[in-house]
């Protein structure tokens, strides 16, 4: 974003960016160092990169999943009780599992 642009946004959508890259920031630092663990202990000569993709990918879609409930959540005020919801995660679990 440009500071242009930042000068028309309000403060709470630059703290929520803000949280969101640290939040980012964090989950990329986590991964990197369960791979230097998985590395130190020898357990990715044991994963073949095939499974380590589809890992990645169940994970990036796990992420995404929740993103999605969140936003449904805070944005659109679905609520973890309702059918609607139940049914969204019902779903997306189904299609994780695929």
């Amino acid at each position: 974003l440009s500071l242009q642009t930042l000068g028309h946004l309000e403060k709470a959508v630059v703290l929520e960016l803000t949280l969101k890259h640290l939040k980012a920031l964090t989950a990329l630092t986590e991964q990197q160092h369960q791979k230097i663990v998985a590395l130190q202990s020898g357990e990715r000569s044991m994963k073949s990169p095939v499974q380590a993709d589809l890992d990645a990918f169940h994970s990036g879609f796990q992420t995404c999943a929740k993103e999605v409930l969140q936003y449904l959540s805070r944005f659109e005020s679905w609520t973890p009780r309702e059918q609607r919801c139940a049914q969204l995660l019902g779903h997306l679990h189904s299609i994780s599992s695929q």
